[in-house]
């Protein structure tokens, strides 16, 4: 796991893994915008350069997509609307599968479960 710190507290690799859903930890909520901490918020947290925090940025943003997306027939509207709007959550919901999948590889290579394991916080594999 990495050394980096959130506001001198939560490793980043740890909150890439709550991101994720993996790992649950009292009092952190993070998400795309920011991770908040008792002590404070950081927001644009996220950093590209590493493939965790790529893959993270990835899971969060297909997950909001989803969520926008609009897979119902809506009164007034018209088929294809409702088609692409399916086809969108469609494809939002593989890329998200798909980054979580990689940043599962990512966690276990960096221990970062085991050290969450370690720290008594609830974990959700699968």
């Amino acid at each position: 796991m990495r050394p980096d710190l959130i506001l001198n507290v939560l490793p980043r690799d740890l909150a890439c893994a709550i991101a994720l859903a993996f790992v649950e930890v009292p009092g952190v909520s993070v998400n795309l915008q920011a991770v908040t901490l008792k002590n404070g918020t950081q927001p644009n947290w996220l950093n590209d350069a590493d493939p965790l925090e790529a893959a993270t940025r990835e899971y969060l943003t297909a997950k909001v997509q989803v969520a926008q997306s609009s897979s119902t027939w809506k009164p007034g509207g018209n088929a294809w609307g409702s088609a692409g709007g399916v086809k969108q959550r469609e494809e939002a919901v593989k890329r998200s599968v798909a980054a979580r999948a990689a940043a599962q590889k990512l966690l276990a290579e960096r221990g970062v479960l085991d050290f969450a394991r370690a720290k008594g916080y609830r974990i959700y594999e699968g």
